[in-house]
């Protein structure tokens, strides 16, 4: 069949080849391979070291709500830092499951964003497009500082068994750059009393308040 040939000078691999699989109206990607362009990969080194990311996230304030077994509302601040000047597109790794009601800065300023646009909700679910797509209101300095806050909920928990219940979206459950962004979190949980919770981290605080814990 056919193969799709790509060349990203954004990406971390510039080249990739890709077979495009049809689904009804929707399609869907598997990455083939994907590796350096030449001049990038005479030098292992460098391009092990090679971050092309438009942010670095510093940190994360996340306040997710469980309203029922498998129902997730949240709003997650991240704070970040520009590793370049002129960007303006965005684009976060987030859950197709999870749709983002808004998007502000700092000073309550609105953010343009994009997610699943033209798909029908069949679509959606039967699509790998996990990701939202952001157009800051202005393009970016090096080493400024920003702050952007995401309001979102969805359908991503599933329930394993008796009682017990995860996120299916491990990695997806906030937009993120994946495993190669660190950062550090704070996280607030809230969640029927019924049940108990297990995170990572250190739990600093723990109580009981309008029928939640």
């Amino acid at each position: 069949g056919w193969f799709d040939l790509l060349y990203d000078a954004r990406f971390l691999e510039e080249v990739a080849v890709m077979k495009v699989h049809e689904q009804g109206t929707s399609f869907s990607l598997d990455v083939w391979a994907g590796f350096n362009k030449r001049s990038e990969a005479r030098d292992l080194v460098a391009a092990a070291r090679e971050n092309k990311l438009p942010l670095d996230v510093l940190s994360y304030d996340i306040d997710a709500t469980i309203q029922n077994s498998t129902q997730l509302e949240g709003s997650a601040t991240l704070r970040a830092r520009a590793r370049a000047d002129g960007e303006r597109v965005i684009s976060f790794d987030l859950s197709r499951f999870l749709r983002v009601s808004a998007v502000t800065t700092n000073t309550g300023e609105a953010v343009q964003f994009f997610q699943h646009v033209g798909l029908s909700e069949e679509e959606i679910r039967r699509s790998t497009l996990n990701s939202i797509v952001l157009v800051l209101p202005r393009q970016t300095k090096t080493g400024q500082e920003i702050t952007l806050k995401f309001t979102y909920a969805g359908d991503v928990i599933e329930k394993k068994g008796s009682g017990i219940f995860y996120v299916g979206e491990r990695g997806l459950w906030y937009p993120n750059f994946g495993t190669v962004d660190r950062a550090r979190f704070n996280l607030t949980f809230h969640f029927p009393t019924t049940y108990s919770l297990v995170a990572t981290g250190h739990r600093t605080k723990e109580w009981e308040e309008n029928g939640k814990r």
